[in-house]
């Protein structure tokens, strides 16, 4: 920095505005989350954020003005470098962390997040910025781009420090010029203020101002007239609140045009009268290093008060709002400046210096690489012995990081994974490669992970567990989701998700004989999102019954699938066979009982519902078998459709988060994949097999007793739906133009077969098949409370009747 320098140095005045103003940003947010009863603190925030942006290009101007007079042009490259050095590292960090905690963290918008262009032209939607105060950082990395690139203008085209200021009053000029001509003032807030394309000029006020105030420092004496200096901060913090609140709560045109000027010249008067009277904040020694102090963590308390908050005031909510406000200071004061000298200061400390600064250039791996070499004798690695055993220890931990992984068992990978990483760093000691940065860098990045990753998959579990305790039941029909396919589709990954998660590998164990993808344990607890999934003593959802039937019962079970068995989030909720109990209870008076069983899986397939009746059912005397599913054995009508890839299964693993990466991942996969099938169907025909499988379902009726009841499938909706429908639907369900032409053939083939084989035959069509305006359905399959009432009722209105001519029952109706 050239001699004469308005800024030689730090100044502990700036650094002292630079933490009032993190915590005028962090305090205010405390106090408005989830809540809109504190307008006054809100409006501090946003002024705090706009003296961040005048302070940025304040103390920025001297690099800038170095990097346009310096002789090296590389010098433009390393600005560049060390802002990016100095933000990004623990952006990356903030931005992983409220990724993990909020359970964004394989949303698309991740990526916007990451390359900062999430706000670029206008802020993410509410719903979806689950980071906003990185729309700020965002101006910040774009502007630091944008000077460099008129840096290197500049000294092409040979401007001097006169001709730059003048190009950036042109840019400032034509930055305003946008955003007046061409900004959607309907939306102020997220396409104006908070967009980075219109802010550039609020971070060049600081520039000019340093410019102005390093021109005419000689006439400034420090202390001349505080209460002019006073009078003017008042008078323009005042005109800038006045601004920032009417452009925010009651959308004034004028304000919000005037809102940038203000906010600037607040911004400016602020640093300006901190900079004049600064020998009052340098010459006290406490003082000054406490204002240090301040801004050294400024920038961390920006970046994660919003983590701190969401993880702390859930357990402060019993205190008075003011020792809320002193905990949460204190214990982000703390966390922040543990960060910075833990994890920013190191960084610092190896950021590129200007041509001209060469020899202070430093180099914290250096100093680790040293370290290493120190240690070999220490540790007693400098014989091959001592390699070869930390080589054999590193690959004994893999092996066991793998199994642990797939078994699984959680705490021991976690140990067996830092296990690994310290091994490999030893190894790599022991054999001199340690001096090598691009394994150093990876067996140490390998450690941060083991260290880190218990807590990340700890706040993550969390968090989807947060989710879980509320389905989320926005976008469940295409009139909720109001045509919208992407919300319909995100909402549905996350409802099966939940089930995927977790609850059906509590329910499920090997069939010893092979033939069942699974069998359901017997007395088996789970839970889906509130609702508790109860497998009972013979393995069936419901109550427990015994093997032998009682005097005058009537045995009724239900086959069917994933929309048979039931997908509830609520325990008021209940499955249709138990509505069709419910009904029969409600409906008739009979002398025996009738006793619905629910004998739906999920999953199942038509021929895996024939071996579990033949196997588990048959043994158990039913008297009545209702058969309701399709769904699954699509592939027997349209022979391609069994070309299509499987669906990727969740398995829960000895890390959540890393069992999520690899489930997303071949998500991704199994959808591209899924591309070829959306041509329409040109096989549909029809299913001998089918026809078999349903035969032996009447042909065990015949020989055990029972009377077979065939019901055709009903979805949402069906060929004869609009096509903006469909196609709504067909986003999820890939691929609808070959699923609704064969459960068309299904159900006419469940028709055939029950009128040729005289079984019972419900059509379930007509109250339910295509009703997509009715909410029956929560997606194309499964019921909601409503669609489970209108199948049972339409169930019972035509089985009523064989139960009351039943054996034994004598029932009548009520």
């Amino acid at each position: 920095m050239r001699s004469g320098s308005l800024l030689v140095g730090r100044l502990a005045s700036l650094d002292f505005l630079r933490g009032v103003a993190a915590l005028a940003v962090a305090v205010p947010h405390y106090l408005i989350l989830g809540s809109q009863d504190w307008p006054v603190a809100q409006i501090v925030s946003i002024l705090a954020v706009e003296v961040f942006f005048v302070l940025s290009g304040f103390v920025l101007a001297p690099q800038i003005l170095r990097c346009l007079e310096s002789p090296w042009r590389s010098d433009a490259l390393t600005f560049l470098a060390r802002r990016w050095m100095r933000t990004i590292p623990p952006y990356l960090v903030a931005l992983a962390a409220i990724t993990i905690l909020s359970g964004n963290i394989f949303s698309p918008d991740v990526a916007a997040y990451v390359f900062y262009v999430q706000n670029f032209f206008a802020a993410l939607p509410e719903k979806r910025d689950y980071f906003p105060v990185a729309w700020s950082l965002s101006v910040e990395e774009w502007f630091y781009i944008a000077f460099a690139v008129l840096l290197v203008g500049a000294r092409l085209a040979g401007l001097g420090r006169s001709g730059f200021i003048r190009l950036t009053i042109a840019f400032m000029l034509a930055a305003a010029l946008v955003r007046f001509s061409f900004g959607n003032m309907t939306d102020w807030d997220a396409a104006i203020r908070r967009a980075t394309i219109f802010r550039f000029d609020s971070i060049g006020v600081g520039f000019l101002l340093y410019v102005a105030m390093n021109r005419f420092q000689p006439a400034v004496v420090p202390h001349r007239a505080p209460l002019l200096s006073a009078a003017a901060l008042l008078l323009a913090g005042a005109v800038a609140f006045w601004a920032g609140w009417a452009a925010t709560f009651h959308n004034d045109r004028l304000a919000q045009h005037l809102y940038p000027l203000t906010s600037g010249i607040f911004g400016a008067v602020l640093i300006g009268t901190l900079t004049l009277h600064r020998d009052a904040f340098q010459t006290r020694p406490v003082a000054a290093s406490l204002c240090f102090f301040g801004g050294k963590v400024s920038y961390t308390i920006y970046l994660f008060h919003l983590i701190v908050i969401l993880l702390l005031r859930p357990h402060l909510t019993g205190l008075p709002m003011l020792a809320q406000i002193v905990l949460f200071t204190a214990l982000l004061v703390a966390f922040c400046a543990a960060f910075f000298y833990g994890f920013e200061a190191p960084i610092l400390a190896m950021r590129p210096a200007y041509r001209g600064d060469a020899g202070k250039r430093r180099n914290a791996f250096d100093h680790i690489a040293s370290l290493s070499d120190a240690l070999r004798p220490a540790l007693k690695l400098e014989s091959r012995a001592g390699a070869i055993a930390a080589g054999l220890a590193t690959l004994g931990g893999g092996a066991l990081v793998n199994w642990s992984y797939h078994a699984p068992r959680p705490a021991v990978f976690y140990l067996a994974l830092v296990g690994t990483a310290v091994a490999l760093c030893v190894f790599l000691i022991a054999t001199r490669m340690f001096r090598y940065g691009g394994l150093r860098t990876i067996a140490l990045v390998m450690l941060v992970f083991a260290i880190t990753l218990p807590a990340a998959d700890f706040i993550y579990a969390r968090a989807i567990n947060a989710e879980v305790s509320k389905p989320k039941l926005e976008a469940y029909s295409f009139r909720d989701a109001k045509g919208d396919p992407a919300a319909f589709q995100a909402w549905w990954a996350f409802f099966a998700q939940q089930w995927m998660r977790g609850a059906r590998f509590g329910l499920e164990l090997p069939d010893p004989e092979g033939r069942l993808p699974f069998l359901q344990k017997p007395d088996s607890r789970g839970r889906f999102f509130d609702a508790e999934i109860r497998i009972n003593n013979r393995g069936f959802r419901g109550p427990d019954f015994p093997i032998e039937k009682a005097d005058g019962e009537f045995r009724v079970f239900v086959l069917g699938d994933s929309a048979t068995f039931g997908t509830l989030t609520t325990p008021q909720e209940r499955a249709w066979p138990e509505v069709l109990q419910q009904l029969v209870e409600e409906r008739l008076s009979c002398n025996g009982f009738v006793r619905v069983v629910n004998a739906g899986t999920v999953t199942y397939s038509l021929a895996n519902s024939v071996e579990r009746l033949r196997r588990f059912i048959v043994p158990l005397k039913p008297d009545m078998v209702i058969t309701y599913q399709g769904f699954n054995n699509l592939t027997l009508i349209d022979p391609e459709m069994a070309l299509m890839p499987t669906p990727p299964d969740w398995r829960p693993r000895g890390s959540m988060l890393i069992a999520e990466a690899f489930y997303r991942t071949h998500l991704l996969r199994y959808g591209k994949r899924m591309q070829a099938f959306q041509k329409p169907a040109s096989s549909i025909k029809y299913s001998d097999t089918y026809d078999k499988l349903y035969g032996e379902i009447v042909d065990m009726g015949a020989a055990s007793g029972f009377i077979p009841v065939l019901a055709t499938m009903s979805l949402v909706v069906n060929e004869q739906s609009p096509q903006e429908v469909i196609d709504f639907y067909g986003r999820t369900f890939v691929p609808i133009t070959r699923i609704l032409p064969a459960l068309a053939e299904h159900n006419r083939i469940v028709e055939r077969v029950a009128r040729r084989r005289s079984a019972v035959f419900i059509d379930t069509q007509p109250a339910l098949s295509g009703k997509w305006n009715d909410d029956d359905f929560i997606d194309i399959i499964h019921f909601t409370q409503k669609g489970s009432n209108v199948l049972a009722r339409t169930v019972f209105e035509q089985i009523a009747p064989l139960l009351q001519a039943g054996p034994g029952l004598h029932c009548v109706p009520r």
